[in-house]
């Protein structure tokens, strides 16, 4: 549970976040991945289900998530 525990931690620096906007919702996937992959490197281990290329690649993903639904939201 160790990652829900740091990532709500992160989003306790930021309480006026609308948590119904689409591009919040997508971030904190994002930061779930992200948490993932310096939680391995910290501890220096491997994970047992997906390692640190797919948790990477999904931080990559969800970025570019993010960049088009705000660029839908400015008309782009």
């Amino acid at each position: 549970l160790g990652n829900f525990d740091r990532v709500s931690k992160i989003l306790a620096m930021y309480p006026r976040l609308k948590m119904d906007d689409p591009a919040i919702v997508a971030t904190l996937y994002m930061l779930k991945q992200l948490d993932a992959y310096l939680w391995m490197k910290s501890n220096g281990h491997a994970a047992l289900s997906e390692g640190i290329g797919q948790r990477l690649a999904d931080v990559s993903v969800y970025s570019k998530i993010i960049r088009i639904i705000e660029a839908r939201k400015e008309g782009q």
